[in-house]
């Protein structure tokens, strides 16, 4: 029966999704903070990091571990649970991945910078225009700093 509830567990904390990719979420891009849907509120980045209005994700990025990227996802808005949420996206043949932390709504898929999609790509290059790959759910921890 433990056997059972662990892979239960396991199977739950994985999804297949279509990953597309936007400038806007590029490592260099500058999004004002109160242009993307986790801004305010309970869980937004403004109240939590104490930013000025007027701050930006470059900003924002000097909280994130090296190398985690900033993606769109299923998130409603700042009291959402999965604004910075930590995640890892896999290729479908595990040989790479990446994290990134959700910042922003995107319907149905996940949207992430060129960075994020190249690193995901069996090619290295932004041309398939659309990927599958599998996402786990990670603690915060590996992507943000203390």
């Amino acid at each position: 029966m433990q056997l059972t509830s662990v892979l239960t567990l396991l199977v739950a904390s994985v999804s297949a999704s279509q990953l597309r990719w936007d400038t806007n979420y590029n490592d260099a891009a500058s999004i004002p903070l109160v242009n993307i849907a986790c801004s305010d509120h309970t869980n937004g980045f403004i109240t939590k990091y104490h930013f000025p209005r007027t701050a930006n994700t470059q900003q924002l990025r000097t909280k994130l571990q090296p190398g985690v990227h900033f993606a769109a996802r299923d998130v409603t808005w700042a009291v959402d649970k999965n604004c910075g949420q930590c995640w890892l996206a896999k290729s479908t043949d595990g040989k790479r991945s990446a994290y990134f932390t959700t910042i922003d709504h995107a319907d149905g898929t996940i949207v992430a910078g060129q960075e994020m999609f190249k690193a995901l790509s069996a090619h290295g290059t932004t041309s398939e225009g659309v990927l599958t790959v599998y996402i786990y759910d990670q603690p915060r921890s590996k992507c943000w700093k203390s």
